[in-house]
């Protein structure tokens, strides 16, 4: 038994004090989990302390890097920063992108598959992915599969180290193991990204500061479970931080720029300024944390009331939509379906778990879950009859049907799935803001993953309409960022207000009238009152954070005993009397080692309790030759003892007309340019980049203000958008066109949306159209007339679907900016649009896509064209969904980029895979089948596509045994029909049994037939690649840049690293996402790309003199008497010529004869070759881009008065001299590049005036 402390001073060993202070380098220690019931003795009196030195060694850091963990309840992920990168810019956080069906994102679910052998075998998005092909391919395994097991922690009462744990079927493991394997996984992963960065670079333990981030409302046992488990995953506690989840939120919140209108201009101020007042409200997938801050003079935080919240978080909303299903199907289909299916199980709640954040409140008509075939058939064998029978006689019959495999369930019925959620926070706020404290309380940070539901939102912002609303940019990462900030300056939460009374349990001297008599112990002949609460921190009491605390002394009986214990409580009353009030809870003990304390009277120890850092502590110090001191932060004890610092913890733990008249103009010869050319330059007072990225299978947006690229060039903000797999920085290119002609939905909404309609059977007005781009490159007769179809059929003018589309990405972005801040408003002005197309792409498809733009709300004036492997350069081999991008640079001097061979590639994206999984599915159903399924129900196939699409970026070569497509229900039900025999069966006969099998409703296809698929597309891109090293401009080539949507896919990274050894292939992080930030970069710094090879020849169709024995017969023709020669190729801009960006060129001057008809404007017919020196534009190697539209002056000594041929050397000097006849209209052309289009200056040859002249390659 250790020693008990009692009241005898005649019988003291040892005299304790206790104070506070932090010690980020202590050891830790730990101790036995099974605490005893001991008898402390009362307090003394109180004892000054100083040593504020203790608080500055405490604080002194030596760490290089700060990396942080979000263990969230949902989604959880990392970030880190080093410390030089912080001392410049405290926002250069950089966090990992973890790969998933639909792209990448910077969190992953918590989800995690332990094998056999009880280690991590995937973590998010690859644990599901795994888990479900070893569900899939009938093994017979001993793995573990968890996911959303962190509210163990605020929901288990008793937690401790031999805390059990279940997976989705049942099988336990120590809870401790779990978190510890989960954190060890997230510790490797963030220290091998690092190394990644340098493979150099060796980063020692004590270099890094560890963070950990918990909510504000967790009790002390899940805070220590935490450290205990981190401890366990190979982060040593002395480098171990835990960070409060809203508190390091409103940390990086402080850095949201807002922007503010001062007489017509734009300047930024940081969101939240000193003397600033909010609420940080932090809603994530368990829990909601709501605290309050002011931020003081010197930039520290303040907290003006104690923590609270609930677990009304999205799990929440989890568990009413399971309740839904049992009262559909009975517990007993839902229990055997679960433990049968789990796989099965977990798709139906990750698809639940998007639509609840993507649900639209008076938009959303209804909400359609794809359900899993087991649940169907496990009903039916149960009770004999099919569910969509039953559910019409049942009384949610009208709030729910079945159509074929989706359960169809309407608004009314699924928006009261967050009643729960939506009542209790409300409640909540209205009750903090009525206290007095908060009263002055005009903003609420809305922060956390569950934020993102429009539901959520819109309550608060409905219920709380005078408050200004401010929702960041990432609101999913704000309190993972915030770690990190947290992380390199603990110091900057200044005070805490505290939640809990703390304090320790004791007895004291018995007094009559005073102590109630059930109190009334006799030790040692003398009468005590046991069971005191001696309060060291009272409920909602200030405490400065590392700001030492007068000590409280303590002494321990006279016991031969080495060791004695002090029992820590909380209480949620500010006055507890005793530890055994109902309000009391026992959350550990202080072990303290007496061996060491001197046989003396003389000593006295003192306890003094204090907050630091995100914990509350407790300190104990002994004036003798054993000094004790002993804190509580939070959930962990630190104590000084033999000098040295020590710690441990509680062990609870604008087009041309079409009718004008153009005439033609005669070439003459070339002239220098006699005065420098005006170039369209981007707008100047830009604040604000914003890009578009508009893809043949995914889109999206990116953007950039000017202050944040002058400070740091890659802080470029992207969309996230909710899938069923999370959240993605890009969307499918698909779009939904209502019968008004406007957009109702894009991306993965599309794709729901038109699910819907169909349903409904309401689609016939409407139009789908998805992965459209490809058309602007395969479309010979580009024009604004071209029309395009939906998948069903359906015409509409191209130019205005793709109008619709950007004009939807221009406004979502306007939209987005506006939501950072309900206050803020941005002046359009003040923006610089940037759009990117393909190298490859012809002038009339840049010029579609600029007319479209207009179309859409973008002025032509604020836009720029942004070409796609350029983009990712700045951020090639750029391999999209439809085309495959290669261009050549080299980095110059400057900086600069010099292009050095022409752009070149074909149209050999992901969209060919998609061609040979088409032909799969025709063999396997029949051609006839696809054929009905594609028209009537074409939104079945296009679900189909969409997943096969996730799965071929995902996709490992030598790992993944097969690929698994979920098939819908109709596909099986029209075989069947037709042929009379189960697919399933059927398929066993064929050739392609050897190729495929069906699981279920699950179509598996082998690695060898999947991977079958590329065949073509690799061939064709690694003989273009062999092709171009070959060229002598290329041949020293050492480094390939490999980016775009489809490089994702490892068949073609493996591909190419495999025929290419010796040369060195970069595929970035988020490749994806390079020509879409790249495209950012360019608009902030158009001057990057210095030059570019021209990919074809570009002239002018014009006639001449005839000339006998070099001009061809054939093209003879006599006008006026005059004999020419027809249809020459007059060269402006060479095949593979080197051109200057926005450099003058020399120009060519050609001139017009009278005309009866004659008008104000002229046009020249452009053309385009792929020879170099075209002879005439009627050559095989050469196609009409469009016309040069001239305005002629039209002034009246400029009209021409003779019909005569004009003599071509006298105009060259009458131009050159500014004498040229008024008989003649001459003009001066000449061709540049504007950034990445073909440009052109036209002026009058006799007065260099400049004339408007626009090229229309769309006539």
């Amino acid at each position: 038994m250790g020693n008990c402390f009692s009241k005898s001073h005649e019988e003291t060993d040892c005299d304790i004090n206790v104070s506070c202070y932090n010690d980020p380098s202590d050891v830790y220690v730990t101790i036995d989990d099974n605490a005893v019931n001991n008898y402390h003795d009362n307090i003394a009196e109180p004892v000054n302390t100083d040593e504020n030195s203790i608080y500055d060694q405490l604080f002194s850091n030596n760490h290089i890097l700060v990396a942080a963990i979000d263990f969230g309840t949902s989604y959880s992920g990392y970030a880190f920063s080093f410390r030089h990168d912080y001392q410049r810019d405290q926002l250069k956080i950089s966090t990992n992108l973890w790969a998933h069906n639909s792209g990448l994102s910077p969190k992953a679910p918590s989800a995690v598959l332990i094998g056999p052998d009880r280690q991590v075998e995937a973590f998010g998005y690859e644990a599901h992915s795994k888990y479900n092909e070893l569900i899939e391919g009938g093994y017979e395994t001993n793995h573990l599969y968890f996911e959303k097991f962190k509210m163990i922690l605020y929901t288990v009462e008793n937690l401790n180290n031999l805390t059990v744990i279940q997976d989705i079927c049942g099988k336990e493991m120590l809870a401790i193991d779990v978190f510890g394997l989960v954190i060890e996984y997230l510790r490797n992963h963030l220290l091998s990204r690092v190394e990644s960065q340098d493979s150099k670079s060796m980063l020692q333990e004590d270099m890094i500061q560890w963070v950990l981030t918990v909510p504000a409302i967790w009790g002390e046992k899940a805070k220590q479970f935490m450290r205990n488990a981190a401890a366990k995953g190979g982060i040593q506690n002395e480098h171990l931080i835990l960070a409060l989840e809203p508190e390091v939120a409103s940390l990086y919140c402080r850095h949201f720029p807002q922007s503010l209108t001062i007489y017509g201009t734009r300047s930024f101020t940081e969101a939240l300024e000193n003397g600033s007042k909010y609420l940080v409200l932090d809603i994530g997938g368990g829990t909601v944390d709501v605290t309050a801050h002011e931020i003081q003079s010197d930039g520290t935080l303040k907290e003006l009331y104690q923590a609270s919240g609930g677990s009304w978080g999205g799990t929440t909303v989890d568990n009413e939509f399971k309740k839904l299903l049992i009262t559909i199907f009975g517990s007993e289909v839902i229990a055997e379906t679960t433990t049968d299916y789990p796989s099965e199980m977990v798709d139906l709640m990750l698809d639940f778990e998007m639509k609840k954040r993507t649900f639209e409140p008076g938009i959303t008509k209804h909400v359609s879950l794809k359900c899993p075939t087991c649940l169907f058939t496990t009903y039916q064998k149960k009770n004999n009859v099919c569910i969509e029978e039953t559910i019409v006689t049942t009384p949610i019959g009208d709030k729910i049907k079945f159509l074929r495999d989706k359960l169809i369930i309407n608004s009314e019925k699924f928006e009261s799935l967050f009643d729960n959620t939506v009542n209790k926070l409300v409640m909540h706020l209205r009750k903090l803001l009525h206290l007095e404290q908060l009263m002055d309380i005009t903003t609420i940070l809305l922060v956390g993953g569950f934020s993102d539901s429009i539901i959520i939102k819109n309550s608060i912002l409905s219920n709380f309409p005078n408050i200004r609303i401010i929702n960041p940019e990432d609101c999913s990462l704000a309190v993972l960022k915030g770690a990190v900030l947290y992380g390199h300056n603990p110091k900057i939460i200044k005070s805490r207000i505290c939640k809990f009374s703390y304090g320790i349990g004791i007895h004291v001297k018995f007094e009559e009238g005073v102590h109630p008599e059930e109190r009334k112990r006799t030790i040692s002949g003398s009468d005590i009152c046991d069971d005191v609460f001696d309060v060291h921190l009272n409920l909602g009491e200030r405490v400065e954070i590392n700001t030492p605390r007068l000590e409280k002394v303590y002494h321990a009986q006279n016991n031969p005993a080495k060791i004695a214990y002090l029992d820590v409580y909380a209480s949620t009353s500010e006055s507890p009397m005793f530890v055994t009030d109902e309000s009391c809870n026992k959350i550990g003990y202080v072990i303290l080692e007496l061996s060491g304390v001197k046989e003396t009277n003389e000593s006295t120890e003192g306890t003094e309790t204090n907050i630091e850092g995100t914990e509350t502590k407790i300190f104990v110090k002994a004036f003798n030759k054993v000094t004790v001191s002993i804190h509580i932060k939070d959930g962990e004890l630190y104590y000084k003892a033999k000098e040295s610092w020590l710690h441990t913890h509680i062990p609870n733990p604008d087009y041309p007309d079409d009718d004008e008249i153009y005439s033609r103009i005669d070439e003459v010869n070339r002239i220098p340019c006699a005065e420098s050319l005006v170039f369209q330059t981007p707008i100047k007072n830009y604040i604000l980049v914003a890009a578009i990225d508009f893809g043949t299978t995914f889109s999206g947006y990116a953007y950039s203000f000017r202050h944040d690229y002058e400070r740091d060039k890659l802080k470029i903000y992207t969309n996230m958008w909710a899938h069923n797999s999370g959240l993605s920085a890009k969307a499918p290119s698909a779009v939904l066109i209502g019968p008004d002609r406007q957009v109702k939905a894009f991306g993965y909404e599309a794709h729901r949306k038109y699910n819907e309609l169909i349903e409904r059977e309401e689609a016939m007005d409407h139009l789908f159209f998805e992965k459209f781009k490809m058309m602007l490159f395969t479309t010979k007769n580009l024009n604004n007339k071209t029309l395009i179809r939906d998948i069903s059929g359906k015409e509409m003018l191209a130019i205005d679907m793709f109008a619709l589309v950007l004009g939807y990405l221009r406004n979502h972005l306007m939209q987005r900016l506006q939501n950072r801040d309900t206050d803020d408003i941005l002046d359009e002005n003040t923006i610089q649009w940037v759009l990117t197309v393909p190298a490859i792409w012809s002038e009339k498809a840049k010029q579609f896509m600029r007319y479209a733009a207009d179309k859409g709300g973008i002025p032509s004036k604020h836009l720029i064209l942004a070409l796609e492997p350029e983009g990712a350069s700045l951020y090639l081999l750029d391999i999209g969904g439809g085309t495959v991008d290669v261009t050549a640079h080299e980095i110059q001097r400057d900086g600069t980029l010099q292009e050095l061979y022409q752009a070149t590639g074909g149209c050999w994206g992901g969209t060919t895979i998609d061609l040979e999984f088409q032909i799969l599915l025709s063999t396997i159903f029949g051609s006839d089948i696809i054929s009905k399924i594609n028209d009537e129900y074409p939104n079945e196939m296009i679900d189909v596509l969409l997943d096969f699409e996730m799965k071929k970026r995902s996709y490992e070569p030598g790992v993944t045994s097969h690929i698994s497509i979920k098939c819908p229900s109709y596909f099986f039900e029209v075989y069947e029909k037709i042929h009379g025999v189960s697919i399933r069966e059927d398929v066993k006969t064929t050739c392609t049994g050897k190729k495929v099998k069906f699981v279920r409703d699950k179509l598996l296809i082998y690695a060898d037939t999947y991977e079958g698929f590329y065949t073509e597309t690799l061939d064709k891109l690694v003989n273009h690649l062999r092709q171009l090293l070959h060229v002598e401009t290329l041949s020293d080539i050492t480094t390939l840049l490999l980016v775009g949507g489809f490089a994702e896919s490892k068949v073609i990274k493996n591909s190419i690293v495999t025929n290419f050894p010796l040369l060195r292939v970069i595929n970035p992080d988020d490749c994806s996402m390079a020509v879409l930030k790249g495209a950012v970069l360019y608009g902030h710094d158009q001057k990057a790309i210095r030059s570019r090879i021209s990919k074809c020849s570009y002239g002018i169709g014009t006639h001449v003199n005839f000339h006998e024995g070099i001009h061809p017969e054939t093209k003879k023709r006599i006008v006026n008497g005059i004999e020419i020669c027809d249809d020459i190729f007059d060269i402006h801009v060479r095949l593979g010529e080197r051109v200057e960006i926005s450099q003058p060129r020399l120009e060519k001057i050609y001139h017009r004869r009278v005309q009866p008809d004659f008008s104000n404007t002229a046009s020249l017919y452009v053309y385009a070759s792929t020879s170099k020196s075209p002879m005439f534009v009627t050559d095989d190697s050469c196609n009409v881009l469009g016309c040069l539209s001239i305005a002629l002056s039209g002034d009246k000594d400029e009209k021409v008065q003779s019909a005569l041929p004009v003599d071509t050397d006298k105009v060259i000097q009458s131009a050159i001299s500014g004498d040229l006849n008024t008989s003649v209209q001459s003009v001066l052309v000449s061709f540049h590049y504007v950034g990445t289009e073909l440009g052109v200056l036209v002026r009058v040859a006799k007065t260099g005036k400049v004339l408007g002249a626009k090229f229309d390659f769309l006539c």
